[in-house]
């Protein structure tokens, strides 16, 4: 059994608002979970860049890094000191 990881999921598709429903359709067969609580949260929206979070073994990773415009980094949780 592979370990799930959470990720931070960067998404650069210019030219296009994006959604959930999009989003999903764009992973879909990836592997990862989409956390649907956190939504989209636009970066910038202008050029098109958004993070999703969402969670996935290796191999989601692997398939993450596979689509043009997807970068992926670590979600560490973070608490008070």
């Amino acid at each position: 059994m592979h370990s799930k990881q959470r990720m931070i999921i960067q998404i650069d598709f210019p030219g296009e608002q994006i959604d959930m429903r999009k989003i999903g359709h764009l992973l879909s067969g990836t592997g990862v979970d989409l956390d649907e609580h956190f939504g989209v949260v636009p970066v910038d929206a202008a050029s098109g860049r958004y993070v999703v979070r969402g969670s996935g073994d290796q191999q989601a990773k692997e398939a993450l890094r596979a689509i043009e415009g997807i970068q992926i980094f670590p979600d560490q949780r973070i608490t008070p000191a």
